[in-house]
């Protein structure tokens, strides 16, 4: 922060006043300048590379995460098993699986701190068409998340804004096989509808939703599921869909020609 000149205003600023202006400049200065510049760092590899050799043959680490819509009350989560070298493009898609969106905005994941120079953007470059992302296909779970309370956010529609948390819980060995396919353990709730405004907005549609004789309700009414229901949850339906999108797909075996 400049000194003030001679005589401004400024010269009757508390000192104490003026040491929390000065600070408040540098903080807005490291929050600018971290989402300008991404940490010249190598995603792609796993923070955990001496801990997974020493796995016995055909195991591998498998991470489980706590994923939870912030701000959700009551709390709207689901309980994951995730490869833990699985890249976080294909962690985008689990999620969208997983709480039920439907991939029709953008995203980003979002490493580290607001008020600090390691906030790391990962998203789709082409998609979001943005230089302040890393490429999310290129980095790791693994590399992001190391040890357990290690954390990572994940933003969908940013219009609606719909903020996750990533929790590391636990790190878990299971056969490599296994453990290649994502999972949903358990959750809780269903997320609200796409579009309609984010946590807040939709509290306030199912306030109209409630209220016949409100003015925008008939609006309200074609625009968004009356049966929708905030307490379902189905982990079998989840899982198969995980499975669909990450199963290995089985060859056909050839016909035989006739003799």
């Amino acid at each position: 922060m400049a000194n003030p000149r001679p005589g401004s205003p400024m010269d009757t600023v508390d000192p104490q006043l003026q040491r929390l202006l000065e600070a408040l400049s540098e903080s807005m200065q490291a929050v600018q300048g971290s989402l300008r510049n991404c940490p010249d760092e190598d995603y792609s590899t796993s923070g955990r590379a001496e801990e997974q050799r020493q796995l016995p043959e055909g195991m591998a680490e498998v991470y489980q995460i706590k994923l939870s819509l912030e701000g959700s009350k009551p709390p709207i989560w689901r309980r994951l098993w995730l490869p833990a070298a699985i890249s976080l493009a294909d962690v985008h898609d689990v999620i969208q699986i997983a709480m039920d969106w439907q991939n029709d905005h953008l995203h980003h994941f979002i490493a580290g701190n607001y008020n600090s120079r390691s906030v790391v953007f990962f998203s789709d470059p082409i998609m979001l068409n943005s230089d302040d992302c890393l490429d999310e296909a290129e980095a790791r779970l693994d590399a992001l998340l190391v040890q357990p309370k290690a954390k990572l956010r994940y933003e969908y529609d940013f219009g609606d804004s719909w903020m996750h948390s990533l929790v590391l819980e636990k790190i878990l060995v299971q056969p490599s096989e296994e453990a290649a396919i994502p999972r949903c353990v358990t959750g809780k709730r269903a997320c609200p509808p796409e579009d309609s405004g984010g946590l807040w907005g939709w509290q306030s549609i199912r306030g109209v939703l409630a209220d016949p004789s409100h003015p925008e309700y008939e609006a309200y009414r074609e625009a968004f599921d009356l049966d929708f229901d905030p307490e379902a949850f189905d982990a079998a339906a989840i899982n198969k869909a995980l499975n669909k999108r990450f199963a290995p797909k089985r060859k056909r075996a050839k016909a035989k020609k006739p003799a």
